[in-house]
């Protein structure tokens, strides 16, 4: 309320109020029909819209014991960049909590990361011929296999205790894991 009565507001002109003149009386009804009509058209839209999406998608499902690929966002803190992969893995599903949980088999050097993952971050991984085994070790020292070091992708910690993330040459991305500088070598 203001100054005693109430705004007037678009709403206001939409109200069936008699004017004096006709021609108000004709704009009003013609723009109230051109809004409902345009309101059923956006619906009538919308639903053949939405049946077209609908029409080839299928509800997202993975079974206990099948391979999937993890956004690898969602696994470690990496540098990203253009050419970085988008997806690690493959991880097999242990565990089915609801339609949209799903508790992976992590390997050992993610155990600071939940293995839990919401189907919106997972896609089917697909076997494939051209997959090539992660290649065998270098060389070894003292029985121990050695492996080398591509690169360093980032780190973590103060520089006195500091670990750095290394991707090991000739393997693949999700095999990337944070250890300290004496173990680089």
């Amino acid at each position: 309320m203001m100054y005693g009565q109430d705004p007037n507001t678009p709403a206001t002109l939409l109200r069936s109020t008699s004017s004096l003149s006709p021609a108000v009386d004709e704009f009003l009804a013609t723009t109230t029909e051109t809004l409902t009509q345009s309101r059923d058209n956006l619906a009538r839209n919308q639903e053949q819209m939405q049946r077209q999406a609908n029409k080839r998608r299928r509800p997202l499902e993975y079974q206990v014991g099948q391979r999937v690929l993890v956004d690898a966002n969602r696994l470690y803190q990496a540098p990203r960049g253009k050419l970085t992969h988008k997806w690690v893995g493959p991880f097999e599903i242990t565990d089915v909590l609801n339609a949209n949980s799903y508790v992976l088999n992590l390997p050992e050097h993610f155990k600071n990361t939940s293995s839990t993952f919401n189907i919106t971050h997972l896609k089917a991984y697909k076997e494939s011929d051209r997959e090539f085994p992660c290649p065998p070790p270098l060389s070894y020292q003292g029985g121990l296999p050695v492996y080398e070091f591509e690169k360093i992708v980032g780190h973590k910690g103060p520089k006195n205790n500091r670990s750095y993330l290394v991707q090991w040459k000739g393997w693949p991305v999700d095999e990337n894991l944070f250890g300290p500088a004496s173990q680089l070598g």
